[in-house]
């Protein structure tokens, strides 16, 4: 229902059935995915495209999201600094995953695995293993 980006975090559009938003607060149930910006895989439709052509995704309206595998997310240090293994959720930030730490609300909103260490400045790119929880 906007424009995102390579990166963004989404969540169910509460207000528009079947459509993506990016996620707008911490610990959201409604997180689906990450924009890819070069899925291996890609469904339209009906259709399925395998190792789609190069360039990718970097932004728009019609993004490819990853519902699983490894892929580049947008993470702030919210709630302090990632290291690679913690499990990852949405944060306040729009379209960014923060390091998930509060084990009462863990169940469905885990949104994936960080793959590498996020220490540098409050917002940054890091490869994530989506596997939404």
């Amino acid at each position: 229902t906007e424009e995102v980006e390579r990166g963004d975090v989404l969540v169910m559009d509460e207000k528009e059935k079947f459509k993506l938003k990016r996620a707008t607060g911490a610990y959201d149930k409604k997180v689906i995915g990450i924009v890819s910006q070069s899925p291996a895989i890609l469904f339209k439709g009906s259709q399925l495209e395998i190792a789609p052509p190069p360039g990718g995704f970097l932004k728009g309206t019609k993004p490819p999201v990853a519902l699983s595998g490894r892929v580049l997310c947008k993470v702030t240090n919210e709630n302090g600094p990632i290291e690679a293994g913690d499990f990852l959720t949405t944060s306040s930030r729009p379209g960014y995953a923060m390091r998930a730490t509060d084990k009462e609300k863990f169940f469905g909103t885990v949104l994936g695995k960080a793959l590498e260490p996020f220490h540098r400045g409050k917002t940054g790119l890091i490869l994530v293993l989506v596997t939404l929880q």
